[in-house]
């Protein structure tokens, strides 16, 4: 997937909309604790997206078949993380935590789907190059 049919899929559309819209609001509010809840958002869903790469869709678990539109499943599997610990956050602190904490998450799952759908595309290049040679 290349970068702009990357960033014009419309699951990624939402997902940028997200983040855009709660960085708008906690832009204004920003000091350095907003920073690192947004810092450790952004951490803990790159890693979750990670996990569900590696060890849900790469792997196969046996409750769903092998699809091929992993860029659906992964965010299927982080949407419900994503409001879940949101509101969490909200309801133990304050409403602008979990608005910097959820401008943080959705930035980690973007960096993350892109970083998986990079790495499936080198992957796919890689085959051929061996061909060739």
């Amino acid at each position: 997937m290349k970068i702009r049919e990357f960033l014009t899929n419309p699951y990624i559309i939402a997902v940028l909309g997200v983040w855009f819209s709660t960085s708008f609001i906690i832009i204004f509010y920003m000091n350095w604790t907003f920073a690192g809840v947004a810092l450790l958002g952004t951490f803990c869903f790159f890693l979750y997206i990670s996990a569900v790469y590696r060890f849900v869709l790469y792997k196969g678990a046996p409750w769903f078949e092998r699809r091929e539109d992993d860029l659906f499943m992964s965010l299927w599997y982080a949407w419900p993380v994503y409001v879940l610990a949101s509101l969490t956050i909200f309801l133990l602190s304050d409403e602008l935590w979990a608005l910097a904490f959820a401008a943080g998450g959705a930035a980690g799952i973007l960096v993350g789907e892109f970083r998986h759908v990079s790495l499936a595309e080198k992957g796919e290049k890689e085959p051929m190059k061996v061909q060739v040679q």
